[in-house]
């Protein structure tokens, strides 16, 4: 599986890609437990911090990954709408899945980008098993 960070804090992007590493590989641990014979998949993030470069990479993606993305009240699109237009209008065929994250309080940032294209949305504070289940 291959995991696309958006976050243009980078502390919190790397707080994100070490909380989905353990998270998921614990859970993969879990599942070749249940079932020997079945190969785990692995399991690549990239990081980005900020809009322009992640819609570079992902213009230019041979497969497609899945985008966690954490709204942006500072931004002047509405807290990231236009990256995740982008994203559904001109690389749909690039992403799985487009994962907003943003803090409770941030509701028009939330609706903005649902009407955006996102599919899904985490709420901070968030379990690592949230992450892992939302991918």
């Amino acid at each position: 599986m291959k995991v696309m960070i958006v976050d243009e804090d980078q502390e919190l992007s790397d707080l994100l890609k070490k909380t989905l590493w353990m998270s998921y590989y614990a859970k993969a641990k879990a599942w070749a437990r249940e079932d020997a014979g079945t190969p785990v998949e692995g399991l690549e993030i990239e990081q980005f911090w900020n809009q322009a470069d992640a819609l570079r990479h992902l213009a230019a993606a041979s497969e497609a990954v899945k985008v966690i993305f954490t709204t942006c009240p500072a931004c002047n699109d509405g807290g990231g709408a236009d990256f995740i237009r982008a994203c559904r209008n001109q690389y749909r065929d690039k992403y799985q899945s487009l994962i907003l994250i943003a803090e409770r309080g941030d509701q028009q940032y939330i609706d903005q980008g649902f009407q955006a294209g996102a599919e899904g949305c985490l709420l901070k504070p968030f379990s690592p098993e949230d992450l892992v289940q939302h991918l």
